[in-house]
Parts: structure tokens; sequence; C-alpha cells
């Protein structure tokens, strides 16, 4: 949900003449409460998709994806706005954020395994 508002905070940005305040409101106050389910369910599923021996290593990959998509967005958004006009440049930051939102349908549903026991995998490491 949170993934699929952001787009609709996007298309109410595409050109500034014909922009309502309330109307830019209220699509903010949307991505606000769909960017903060976006993030609460990221954690749940990279907490589900980890162990105690991994989890740090996933959390740290989903901030450096983050990180990269910040710097690469950026550079998108510069040679967009350089080159076209701010209409072009909503318009495919638009269907970006429509392609990742249909990415999330590729996501499978963690499978955990509760037999392990995480003191012997450490203490087998210790030893190996």
């Amino acid at each position: 949900m949170g993934a699929a508002l952001l787009p609709l905070f996007l298309e109410n940005t595409q050109t500034t003449k014909t922009v309502v305040w309330v109307v830019m409101i209220v699509a903010g106050a949307i991505n606000g409460f769909g960017a903060s389910i976006l993030w609460i369910g990221q954690g749940k599923y990279v907490s589900d998709c980890s162990d105690e021996t991994n989890k740090g290593f996933h959390y740290g990959l989903v901030w450096s994806i983050l990180a990269g998509s910040q710097l690469i967005g950026h550079i998108i958004a510069a040679f967009l706005i350089d080159t076209f006009s701010q209409t072009v440049f909503f318009k495919v930051m638009s269907v970006m954020s429509f392609l990742g939102f249909m990415m999330f349908f590729t996501l499978t549903k963690p499978v955990k395994d509760n037999n392990l026991d995480f003191k012997q995998i450490k203490s087998d490491k210790l030893l190996a």
C-alpha cells in the first residue's frame, strides 16, 4: 500500500501551474502514511528472511540498496530535468515508482526454520 501511494503524490506534482496547495498537502499526508506502512513492512520482511547469524548483513544490504538507489535516482533526475521538461521528469519518476510497486508482487513468503539452534551454530563456527 505504501508503494502504491507514491505515484499519487508524484502525479499531483506534475505541473507547478495547476497544483493546488490542498491537493499537495493531502497527497503528502497520504504518501507519509503509505511510506510508514512500507518501512514497517520491509523491516518485517527482512526480519522474517533473516536469522541471528545473517540479520546484520541483510539489513546492511537493504540500506546499501537504499543509498545506491538515491544516488542513481538523483543522477537520473539531474539528467531528465536538464534535458527534458519537468513534466517528463515527473512522468518518468511515476513510471519508475509504479514498476517498483509491481516488483512487490514477485516477493515470496519467507520460510523460517525454527528448529535451528543458534547457540550450536555459533559454537560450531568457532570450532571450525
